[in-house]
C-alpha cells in the first residue's frame, strides 16, 4: 500500500491505534517480560499486570528484568517539553505558512472531508499549549519525580511520539480552511466559535485540567508510596488519570469539523488515553490492594466512575 494514500490525520490515528492496541495485547497475553516492561515503573517496575508488591518467580524476574532498557522516571518531564516546543514550532509554521506545515496542509487538504475553521485551529493550538505548560510546571513545581525510578525505554519513546503526533493532531484536520485562507491570524473570529459546543468542550476541559492539579497536589503531599485519600481519591482510583481524560474529550469535541460531534483524529487520541491509563489505573488497584489491603480501595471505581 502506498503511504502517501493515507493523509497526516490518518497516520496519526493509526499510531494511536497501534500503539493501544499494543498496551491492550500485552495486559492480556503479553509475555512477562513485556508486562514488566511496559506496565511497571516506579515502585511497580517489578509487578507484571499486578502490583509491584507481588513477588514474582524469580526465574520469571531472571529472564525479564535483563530486557529492560530504562531511563529515570524523572524524564516523564520531557514529554511536557516536547509538548510545548512543538506548540511553539507549528505555531510559527502556521503563521507564517511554512514549509513543512503547508506540505502537511496540502496533503490532508487532498484527501477532502470536512475541515475545522481556522479560528477553531488557533482555539484548539491554544488549548494545547495550556495543557503542556500547566503539566510542564507541575512537573517542575509540583510533582515529586525520583532518578530513582525508572520506567522502559519504549515506553517513553512512544509517549514522546504520542505528543509529536498530538501537536499535529489539533490542527490538521482544520487543513481545508488553512489552504483557503491567505492570512489565517487576519481570518480569526472569536465570535463564529461562540457556541454551546465550544462552552461544553471547555468546561470538559478545564474541569479535567483543574481535577488532575488537585490530584497532582494531593500525590505530592503524601509520604512515598502512601495511599491517597482527599477529594475525589475517595471515590477514585486514580483521578488524575481521568482528569486527562477529561482534558482530551474537551480537545476532541472543541475541534469538530461542521457536520460532526467529534474530531476523528482527537477521539482516537482520546480512545488512546482512556486505554493506557485504565490499564495503568487497574495496576495501581492492584498494587494498593497488596500494599494496603483490598479493602482500602473495594468501593472505589478504577477511573471511570459506575462503569470501571
Amino acid at each position: 500500500m502506498d503511504p502517501s494514500s493515507f493523509s497526516p490525520a490518518q497516520w496519526c490515528q493509526a499510531f494511536f491505534f497501534a500503539v493501544g492496541l499494543f498496551i491492550v495485547s500485552i495486559h492480556l497475553a503479553g509475555p512477562l517480560s513485556l508486562k514488566i516492561n511496559w506496565l511497571g515503573y516506579g515502585p511497580r517496575t517489578l509487578g507484571a499486570g499486578g502490583g509491584g508488591a507481588r513477588k514474582q518467580p524469580a526465574t520469571a524476574v531472571a529472564i525479564a528484568v535483563p530486557s529492560r532498557v530504562s531511563v529515570p522516571h524523572s524524564w516523564f518531564i520531557s514529554f511536557y517539553y516536547t509538548s510545548v516546543l512543538l506548540s511553539a514550532f507549528w505555531a510559527h509554521q502556521l503563521s507564517t505558512r511554512g514549509a513543512i506545515a503547508m506540505r502537511l496542509v496540502r496533503w490532508q487538504a487532498a484527501a477532502g472531508g470536512p475541515s475545522m475553521t481556522v479560528t477553531q485551529v488557533a482555539l484548539l493550538w491554544a488549548m494545547m499549549l495550556f495543557q503542556g505548560l500547566r503539566r510542564l510546571l507541575e512537573c517542575v513545581l509540583v510533582m515529586k519525580l525520583s532518578a530513582k525510578s525508572t520506567m522502559w525505554v519504549m515506553y517513553w519513546v512512544a509517549a514522546e511520539g504520542f505528543y509529536l503526533c498530538m501537536s499535529i493532531s489539533v490542527w490538521i484536520e482544520g487543513s481545508g480552511a488553512i489552504l483557503e485562507t491567505p492570512d489565517p491570524v487576519a481570518a480569526l473570529d472569536p465570535l463564529s466559535i461562540a457556541n454551546a459546543r465550544t462552552a461544553i468542550a471547555l468546561v470538559f476541559f478545564l474541569s479535567g485540567a483543574l481535577l488532575q492539579n488537585q490530584s497532582h497536589r494531593h500525590l505530592a503531599s503524601l509520604e512515598k508510596y502512601s495511599l491517597p485519600s482527599a477529594g475525589m481519591f475517595k471515590y477514585i482510583i486514580c483521578p488524575h488519570y481521568t482528569a486527562e481524560c477529561l482534558v482530551y474529550l474537551g480537545l476532541a469535541l472543541a475541534a469538530a469539523p461542521e457536520g460532526r460531534v467529534l474530531n476523528t483524529t482527537l477521539l482516537a487520541a482520546l480512545l488512546f488515553t482512556f486505554t493506557n491509563l485504565a490499564i495503568s489505573a487497574k495496576t495501581t488497584r492492584d498494587w494498593y490492594s497488596e500494599k494496603f489491603g483490598a479493602d482500602k480501595v473495594a468501593k472505589k471505581w478504577n477511573i471511570l466512575p459506575f462503569v470501571f
